[in-house]
């Protein structure tokens, strides 16, 4: 753990965030590990590592740190690390606005794209089968989606439909 967090401070020397204020007024958590136990990594004949979990605030940036690492039992050093916190950028503006759109995942399959529209104030039997007007894509001024789009399950059912086709 002591590894993870000196690899997050050489990413931004200098920073000397902590657990002290981030400048924005909230207190910046500190990186805290707890330990998962004993795991065999499918490499080679497999490798015996210690699983531990790294979460808090990423002491030269103040962003959040959910990092999963396995650590070689024997020698001590990271053999496998990733990020537990799940994101995804919205699709670069078009007249000035981000959209809901993702066009990864069909891209060698078809010109389709997965795209999230908002229907609200509209019954599932308006919207089956037939396109109703008025209907356009969840928008926003910055990638940044905000409030409205969140309470409304945009987001939530954007990133389902990309598990769904997944």
């Amino acid at each position: 753990m002591d590894a993870t967090t000196d690899r997050l401070r050489a990413r931004h020397p200098g920073s000397g965030k902590g657990a002290e204020e981030d400048g924005k007024g909230a207190a910046a958590q500190p990186l805290t590990g707890t330990a998962r136990g004993l795991v065999v990594l499918p490499k080679g004949p497999g490798v015996l590592t210690r699983h531990a979990t790294v979460r808090g605030t990423a002491p030269a940036t103040g962003a959040p740190v959910l990092q999963e690492v396995y650590v070689d039992a024997k020698a001590g050093y990271p053999v496998l690390q990733y990020s537990g916190i799940k994101t995804f950028r919205a699709a670069g503006p078009t007249s000035g606005t981000y959209v809901l759109r993702d066009h990864s995942r069909m891209h060698d399959s078809s010109k389709n794209v997965l795209a999230t529209w908002d229907a609200r104030g509209r019954s599932v039997w308006e919207t089956s089968g037939t396109w109703p007007e008025g209907i356009k894509e969840f928008a926003s001024p910055t990638p940044a989606f905000g409030k409205e789009a969140t309470d409304a399950g945009a987001v939530d059912a954007h990133w389902a439909a990309g598990k769904v086709y997944d």
